[in-house]
């Protein structure tokens, strides 16, 4: 298990990444439904909260990376790689889509998108970018989706890979994503379903593929290395926010701070304190993090109807309440829905790809691939 002790590092990081979206969101929510404004936060609102997504795309291209090095080429891991990536993303997605959907009917004129389109809906279950109706915007009828687009994406690259051999896949993995970057330049004019699928944050899952590569090639780092690679990176953030860099790349600007804290927690070297009470109860968080990453406007939305109903002032406070109720909900979410939903699908399929590997040869996943697969 040596090999994957370093992945309960980025456990903690996804408990990061998505609590900054989170907290995004409730800065969102108190301006839009009048609980607060600008002012009353100072900056606050103003700081890159979505980078959180950046953090996620790190995470995933380092994860797929880690579970997919190793197993043999051919269509046999090839299918079995894509069946458990859509096992491990849709069902939790489909079933908070179905929730959406639901939401919308009841309190549609409560929604800032409340807008059905039978098609748009569809491809929103397909992990399709497809226009939104009324405004054109690319995201799914679940809004927080839009980045499972890029994922299923990404997903389904790393799948051809596999037909390759094991050294290879690394750079035919770089090429493709950078290939399609580079003819999404001249072809995206016009077409922004091209331009969606070709923006430069794709390249955030080859930094961390990369990264897994050098976690790999490299000594574990001092303690106060991967310290000053986290400030460094929290500070790229920050500075990523300043209106002069607009105009700079996604994947430049967000995308490289956002490796370098990802760096700091995988490239050091895991000491006996590390299972402290605190970090397992971040690790669980982390075990939430998609729970969180798609229940949580659920939950901001609903205390914010609330609080508009009683409170209607004190913005901290009800940002404290909410970011607790949606740690809260997401936890419940992980237990009841998607960890008993994962364990079921993928029973199912383990237990069918065994009896087929009886006749064809295939390999259970080793026990650090095991812990990969809950890290993802």
């Amino acid at each position: 298990m040596k090999q994957a002790s370093y992945l309960h590092g980025l456990q903690v990081l996804r408990f990061v990444a998505a609590s900054l979206v989170l907290i995004g969101h409730i800065f969102m929510v108190t301006q839009n439904h009048g609980i607060s404004n600008l002012h009353e936060w100072g900056y606050l609102p103003l700081l890159p909260w979505g980078s959180g997504v950046d953090i996620f795309f790190v995470i995933s291209g380092f994860i797929i990376f880690y579970i997919a090095r190793n197993l043999d080429p051919g269509w046999r891991s090839a299918i079995d790689f894509t069946v458990k990536r859509l096992i491990r993303i849709a069902p939790l997605y489909w079933f908070y889509t179905f929730l959406m959907l639901i939401a919308a009917y009841l309190f549609g004129s409560s929604l800032q998108h409340p807008n059905i389109n039978v098609g748009h809906f569809l491809a929103s279950l397909l992990l399709i970018a497809w226009p939104r109706p009324g405004d054109g915007a690319l995201f799914p009828f679940l809004g927080q989706g839009w980045t499972l687009n890029y994922e299923i994406v990404f997903y389904s690259t790393a799948a051809l890979t596999l037909f390759s051999a094991r050294h290879l896949r690394i750079y035919y993995l770089t090429f493709a994503i950078i290939v399609a970057i580079v003819i999404g330049r001249f072809l995206s004019a016009g077409r922004p379903v091209i331009g969606f699928y070709t923006g430069s944050i794709t390249l955030e899952f080859i930094f961390g593929v990369w990264l897994c590569h050098i976690q790999r090639s490299v000594r574990p780092l001092n303690p106060s290395v991967c310290l000053a690679l986290i400030g460094i990176g929290v500070a790229g953030l920050l500075v990523s926010a300043l209106p002069m860099l607009d105009d700079v790349p996604r994947a430049l600007k967000q995308g490289v701070p956002a490796t370098l804290i990802a760096a700091g927690f995988v490239l050091g070297k895991r000491t006996a304190s590390g299972a402290s009470r605190i970090r397992t109860i971040l690790e669980q968080l982390g075990d939430a993090s998609y729970s969180l990453y798609l229940s949580h406007p659920f939950v901001v939305n609903a205390v914010a109807l609330v609080w508009l109903a009683t409170v209607k002032t004190h913005p901290f406070a009800f940002a404290l309440i909410t970011y607790v109720a949606a740690l809260a909900a997401a936890r419940v979410s992980y237990l009841a829905i998607e960890r008993p939903l994962l364990r079921s699908l993928r029973e199912r399929w383990e237990s069918d790809t065994i009896v087929a590997g009886s006749r064809r040869g295939l390999v259970s996943p080793t026990p650090a691939e095991v812990v990969a697969e809950r890290s993802k």
